[in-house]
């Protein structure tokens, strides 16, 4: 705590927000950090969704809001609006960044299979990247932001939450375990069938 003319500021707090769409923008080098790539321009298009009010509109409002997806143009516009990007910041610098929501392969069925994709869009959630600048890791900013984005999916009525780390990374595996998610073995396949 610093003091400015008898007030008391805090300095150095981290916080967690949604992120801007620069910081959406610069999802690449988040993946990186993370040590995965997503492969894709998926951050351009996520801005561009961020800038229009799309991104994330789905969430935060409960299970009817959650669940009203069509109202959307198209399935990548309903998955974009489940979609939800958090950026942690210190000292106004960004030092995390987390991404979650459907995996749009998991709905690239086709349209004969739309009931099916919309359980998935509405029940699955996956955790696509959290990354934290190694200057910062170790001081609860990864648990902060998997706190508030697994807080914001239970509220959106996701009904599972799911993610994949590189093994070699041994670190990672406690992290999830100490925050109550099952971690299986390495290629052991995720049954999902009971959750949509």
């Amino acid at each position: 705590v610093a003091s400015r003319q008898g007030e008391s500021v805090k300095v150095g707090r981290v916080t967690i927000q949604d992120a801007t769409t620069g910081e959406i923008d610069d999802l690449e080098y988040w993946y990186d950090l993370a040590g995965v790539s997503s492969g894709s321009t998926l951050g351009g298009e996520l801005a561009a969704a961020r800038a229009d009010g799309l991104l994330g509109k789905a969430l935060r409002g409960g299970a009817e809001r959650a669940s009203s997806v069509d109202r959307y143009h198209t399935m990548f516009d309903g998955v974009v609006a489940r979609t939800l990007v958090l950026s942690a910041r210190y000292n106004a610098q960004t030092v995390g960044l987390l991404m979650l929501g459907p995996n749009p392969r998991l709905l690239q069925l086709g349209p004969h299979y739309y009931s099916l994709n919309i359980r998935v869009l509405l029940r699955l959630a996956k955790l696509h990247c959290i990354a934290v600048d190694p200057d910062h890791r170790n001081k609860g900013t990864g648990s902060r932001l998997l706190a508030t984005a697994t807080n914001i999916a239970r509220l959106s009525a996701f009904a599972e939450l799911y993610g994949e780390f590189n093994a070699g990374r041994v670190c990672l595996e406690s992290f999830y375990k100490k925050r109550e998610f099952a971690v299986l073995e390495p290629y052991e396949g995720l049954n999902v069938t009971n959750t949509i």
